[in-house]
């Protein structure tokens, strides 16, 4: 018998630089705050006698970003495979907390405010989940369950659940249940999961998910009456 070979790993490691993803987001980054400037500039002016005010604001969030962005490139990303439960269950209870806690904005329930900075925890749970489900989906190839359909279709579909609930239902914010759904969908079929178990998952699911969208409203009414 031959023992498998552990790669033992640091927090921290000392990695070359993917100079082409780093050109692609300073690219984008700088991109942004152009826009912000063109968009805000005569409105900024006309409230405060200053056209800098927002673009001024985007760019200390761009610089709190890029050192966000360089303390984590020097961790080592098989540090969140170990946490990915503590990722997925934290962040499920920080979005049901938005129902609690959350600030009324536009008719929906989407941001909180801590220590005068307001945030969505569904922008933080974008990241975090994709994370999460792709720690889970490396374990099921793995362990050679990808092509079964519980462990690689169904079983990650039912974490879903607790997504779509928090953030479709509690915060009536559709836009980010779709794209956080599709990323984890995609993340299954490139892991490998079969498309034939999504396809008869997809028909059994299809009915369910059209009436839960019409009692979508009276949903929203009854959680925002409890709270």
């Amino acid at each position: 018998m031959t023992k498998k070979n552990t790669k033992k790993f640091s927090l921290f490691t000392k990695g070359r630089i993917d100079y082409t993803i780093l050109i692609v987001v300073l690219m984008l980054l700088s991109l942004g705050i152009i826009m912000v400037l063109s968009a805000s500039a005569p409105s900024s002016l006309s409230e405060s006698g200053n056209s800098y005010k927002y673009v001024f604001k985007q760019g200390v969030s761009a610089i709190i970003g890029l050192v966000a962005m360089i303390f984590l490139s020097t961790i080592d990303y098989r540090i969140y495979k170990k946490l990915r439960k503590v990722i997925y269950w934290g962040l499920i209870i920080l979005l049901v907390l938005v129902g609690y806690i959350g600030i009324d904005a536009g008719g929906a329930r989407r941001w909180i405010n801590i220590a005068g900075i307001n945030f969505q925890p569904s922008e933080i749970a974008k990241l975090g989940f994709i994370i999460a489900f792709a720690s889970y989906l490396s374990d099921v190839k793995e362990n050679n369950k990808i092509k079964n359909i519980w462990h690689g279709c169904w079983k990650p579909l039912l974490g879903l659940l607790p997504i779509i609930g928090s953030i479709f239902i509690i915060q009536n914010h559709f836009s980010t249940t779709f794209v956080i759904c599709s990323v984890i969908l995609i993340q299954m079929f490139v892991a490998g999961t079969r498309i034939s178990h999504l396809i008869i998952t997809g028909f059994l699911c299809v009915p369910l998910a059209l009436r839960s969208f019409n009692n979508k409203e009276k949903w929203k009414f009854s959680s925002r009456k409890k709270l």
